[in-house]
């Protein structure tokens, strides 16, 4: 029998290098795997609170405000953030509201990525906060049913870092004073808009954009669109209120290096051959160009 001598020494959480902490911590896949191992011991305590940068928020944390300071106290790191109330009832407590966005706000400077889903109790007071956050590049609010286009303004006037914007599904959202100061002050350089009904869209900086349900963009909003000096990609989807002369106004756009079209309903693969240098078209439902004219503008409308 070996002697207890050439068995060899039991190593501890304690005495590894905090290189090889790191590296282990970052080979984990999952947020719970995460929270475990913090458990272990203090030193993997301390260094997964220092490398963690992303945080989810969704149903059932509450009360919030508590809650965002213990993590912004921990997490001293953290560059993006999300909170998404998909799918919240009452019984899951209180919701992000605009003072939870205040404390936010003022404890976590190093926000660099911020989305809003579902966030019934953020308004344009609410979303005022969100020039605390220098960094800022990149935004993204999806059905958010009380912020307007001033919450937009005031965000476009005090963030002055940010470069992309996604707005999804945000009904009162209509003027686009917000973007025009963009275009002329800010430096976006990509816009994703969902669900638009409220006329062109022009940015002098904008490089990508993308539209997806936009019914209110037609042929005349993309002769707009077409002015804007430094487009390079565009991306159109489920856009049924555009034809082929829409696209023919796009080929405009000097910069325009690549054109996607997704299921647009009465725009043709001929109208977007050479449109640009890179083209991506897909209509991937047998017959839907029919079904769609006829739902849409009635049986009696002149077939493309």
């Amino acid at each position: 029998m070996r002697s207890r001598k050439h068995l060899g020494c039991a190593i501890s959480m304690e005495d590894l290098p905090e290189a090889l902490l790191e590296e282990i911590i970052k080979r984990l896949p999952t947020t719970s795997d995460l929270n475990s191992i913090s458990l272990v011991c203090k030193r993997l305590h301390t260094v997964e609170a220092e490398l963690r940068d992303t945080i989810y928020v969704g149903c059932g944390v509450s009360p919030v405000t508590p809650a965002l300071a213990s993590l912004c106290s921990r997490f001293r790191n953290l560059c993006k953030m999300e909170f998404n109330y998909s799918g919240w009832t009452p019984n899951h407590g209180m919701q992000l509201d605009n003072q939870d966005l205040h404390v936010f706000s003022s404890c976590c400077l190093s926000l660099m990525d911020l989305t809003l889903s579902f966030c019934s109790y953020i308004d344009d007071f609410g979303l005022g906060f969100l020039a605390c956050f220098k960094k800022l590049i990149s935004l993204r609010l999806k059905a958010l049913p009380e912020i307007t286009s001033a919450g937009l303004l005031s965000v476009a006037v005090g963030c002055k870092s940010l470069s992309a914007l996604c707005l999804m599904s945000c009904k009162n959202v209509g003027s686009v004073e917000w973007l025009e100061y963009l275009g002329k002050n800010g430096s976006l350089e990509e816009l994703v808009v969902e669900n638009w009904d409220e006329g062109p869209l022009t940015c002098t900086v904008l490089e990508s954009l993308k539209l997806v349900r936009c019914i209110a963009i037609t042929n005349a909003g993309m002769r707009h669109l077409a002015r804007s000096p430094s487009l390079i990609n565009l991306t159109l989807e489920l856009c049924d209120g555009l034809t082929d002369r829409g696209v023919a106004e796009v080929v405009r756009a000097r910069k325009l290096e690549s054109l996607t079209i997704e299921k647009c309903s009465r725009i043709s693969l001929e109208a977007v051959q050479g449109a640009a240098k890179t083209v991506h078209y897909t209509d991937d439902c047998p017959g839907y160009k029919e079904w769609a004219n006829c739902c849409v503008y009635g049986p009696d409308y002149p077939a493309l």
